[in-house]
This record gives C-alpha cells, structure tokens and sequence, in this order.
C-alpha cells in the first residue's frame, strides 16, 4: 500500500458490493452493524474517487487523505 500499488486481487467495487449485501441481510434480520456501515462509506468514497477498479487496499487512499 505504501507503494501506492494497487493492482486488483479483488476490486474495491466487488469488496464495496458485498459489503451492501451484508448491511442488507443485517438490515433484515435486525441486526446492527456499525463498524461496517462505517467501513461501506469508506469503500463508496473509495468508488467515487475512481478506485473501484483498483484492489480493495487502495481504500489506504482515501483513509490517509492521500490523492
């Protein structure tokens, strides 16, 4: 990560994808789970500033504030 190399192992957008999934299931079984409600925002912002292709590490971006 700190070499900024962020070849796709699994992409950020598949990693963001289940995360929703999983934020869904919760939803409708009752359960709450903050910490990765929080970690799902990290990952949409990662998408929105076009990492989403990029391995989900690449999230080290968005959380450091680098560009």
């Amino acid at each position: 990560m700190l070499k900024g190399a962020f070849e796709p192992n699994f992409p950020l957008k598949h990693q963001q994808k289940d995360m929703r999934l999983a934020l869904r299931l919760a939803e409708e079984t009752n359960q709450s789970l903050p910490l990765a409600a929080a970690t799902n925002e990290v990952f949409k912002q990662g998408k929105s500033q076009g990492l989403g292709d990029n391995d989900m590490c690449a999230v080290y971006k968005v959380v450091s504030g680098e560009k």
